[in-house]
């Protein structure tokens, strides 16, 4: 299974699972994708990956293939941690955090540089407690080269519309650039925390 047909898998709902030609399109973008990122390379153009994580599945061997040979031809990986919670992720994200930690965790294990962004949500993720313990994750992993604490704006609400897929955060107002820099201290307050041991 190529590992963006293992992506339409895991975010498809009942309601909307991809279509044969869905699969197919996206296994011939995976192709076109890798030799890309293989031409790249090999001209000393900087490759970088944006991903949430959550497809990540440590005990499938032919992903893990794949996303290793994938993994050679990247220079940076810009993560999304969504929130360090299991239960909260699974609230906000419809999915639990433990394929997107453990992805983390790999990224480490084969040295690829990695950029964290999180973006805080009002009611979701902007917990004092739950902050410090993003940040003592992190702070556990060698490989992290930039941390982003960005706030919560609705732009994407009319993209969710516009594909027909329910905006889990109807409502919620955006958020101030100064509770994010609030956030964000919080979070490397749990950093250092976790490298002090």
């Amino acid at each position: 299974m190529s590992i963006v047909t293992h992506a339409l898998e895991v975010n498809s709902t009942e309601e909307k699972k991809p279509s044969l030609s869905e699969i197919l399109k996206a296994e011939e973008a995976e192709l076109k994708a890798k030799r890309k990122a293989e031409k790249a390379k090999k001209k000393g153009i900087h490759t970088c990956i944006d991903t949430s994580g959550i497809t990540y599945d440590e005990t499938d061997e032919e992903y893990i293939s794949k996303l290793d040979e994938l993994m050679r031809n990247t220079d940076l990986v810009m993560l999304d941690l969504k929130h360090v919670d299991s239960e909260k992720h699974k609230e906000l994200t419809g999915h639990t955090n433990e394929n997107v930690l453990a992805f983390a965790r790999y990224l480490e294990q084969k040295n690829v540089p990695t950029w964290i962004r999180h973006v805080v949500v009002e009611g979701y993720t902007d917990d004092e407690s739950d902050l410090f313990a993003l940040g003592e994750f992190i702070g556990t992993l060698k490989n992290i080269k930039a941390l982003d604490v960005l706030p919560y704006h609705t732009m994407g609400a009319a993209k969710y519309k516009e594909m027909g897929i329910k905006y889990r955060l109807e409502g919620v107002p955006a958020l101030s650039k100064t509770a994010a820099a609030q956030a964000k201290a919080r979070i490397l307050e749990g950093i250092r925390k976790a490298r002090e041991k």
